[in-house]
């Protein structure tokens, strides 16, 4: 079985998409981290993945969450820690559910092309682990056969040095590597506009379009 967890935030303004909420203001910047959740939804159940995981934070907010995460998705609560230590804490759980193969997605991403994710858990059935990386450093995906918590401890986490920490402790773990292409996340206009292009449903080109409009 394959599983894949997207980890999400509450969308709270001033507490998601800051980079962007600095440039077209934290209530439009929420707005649109909301779609970029529906976004994502959407494009993990175009997968061949037989579970999506939910992990959300905060735990306090569950009962609200149920209203945003897809009924035949599965959520669970982040643990406490860094986002290290949460990646870990749900990678277990996951495999200790019986998963064989597990992909963590983010949720700034929601444009990538369905076919990099199937390349990863195509991966999987011979790699020990597949990374895509982004633009700025970081990575849209890890997929894992197993849990190696060492690729998750002592990272420079939100760095544009965090892809290259990953890779290399897989180095030094002897892992076998599928490296899936580049991607990038949306953090900013500029990256908004881009996706605007890239999603042919029109829905990020309506939000941007929005985000114009004076407050």
């Amino acid at each position: 079985m394959t599983s894949i967890i997207v980890f999400i935030k509450f969308p709270v303004p001033g507490k998601v998409k800051t980079r962007l909420g600095a440039q077209i203001g934290n209530a439009k910047a929420c707005a649109c981290y909301r779609v970029f959740l529906q976004q994502t939804f959407d494009l993990l159940k175009r997968t061949s993945a037989e579970n999506i995981i939910v992990a959300y934070e905060p735990e306090s907010k569950a009962a609200e969450f149920d209203k945003i995460i897809p009924t035949e998705f599965d959520a669970i609560p982040q643990s406490p820690g860094t986002l290290g230590d949460r990646m870990a804490h749900a990678f277990s759980i996951a495999f200790e559910r019986g998963s064989e193969r597990v992909i963590a997605f983010g949720s700034d991403s929601p444009t990538v092309p369905v076919h990099y994710i199937e390349q990863a858990i195509t991966s999987l059935s011979c790699k020990d682990i597949a990374l895509g990386s982004t633009e700025d450093g970081g990575y849209y995906l890890i997929g894992l056969r197993k849990l190696y918590r060492r690729l998750f401890e002592d990272v420079k986490w939100s760095s544009n040095t965090v892809f290259a920490e990953t890779l290399a402790r897989a180095h030094e773990l002897g892992l076998a590597v599928e490296r899936i292409p580049e991607w990038y996340d949306i953090d900013d206009l500029s990256t908004l506009r881009r996706a605007a292009t890239d999603d042919r449903t029109g829905l990020t080109s309506r939000l941007l379009k929005q985000t114009e409009v004076p407050e």
